[in-house]
């Protein structure tokens, strides 16, 4: 299995189906697992996980080379640093790479909600 995402959701997720006994694989494109967390607290975690058995590629992202096959998913995987591209053949590809939303077309416009400059809803302490 490849996780592409080595943030909270997709180490998460990851490191279950890892005890269940999938090899799992994490692609990030940072230099590090989790780079909002303090760097010594995310080595930590990084170094659990791989005592686990999870294995990772750091500063590496999945470019537009992703096929899926009757056996699986090919992915074509660019490091950053030499940009050196990588094939990746797993069963199963889980992504979680962060959220967006998706307001528009809602007619939100036509309305009293309130949208911040990322179009995301403006919300108070009560939702």
């Amino acid at each position: 299995m490849a996780v592409i995402g080595g943030g909270v959701i997709g180490l998460e997720l990851g490191s279950v189906y890892q005890r269940l006994g999938t090899q799992v694989t994490v692609l990030q494109h940072t230099e590090r697992i989790c780079p909002f967390l303090d760097a010594e607290i995310g080595k930590a975690f990084q170094n659990s996980l791989k005592k686990q058995g999870m294995k990772f590629m750091l500063n590496s992202r999945v470019n537009s080379g992703v096929n899926n096959k009757a056996d699986g998913v090919s992915l074509t995987v660019e490091n950053a640093k030499d940009n050196k591209e990588t094939q990746l053949d797993v069963d199963v590809c889980l992504v979680s790479i962060g959220r967006r939303p998706y307001t528009d077309g809602l007619g939100l416009e036509n309305t009293d909600v309130r949208m911040n400059e990322r179009n995301q809803v403006i919300t108070n302490d009560q939702w």
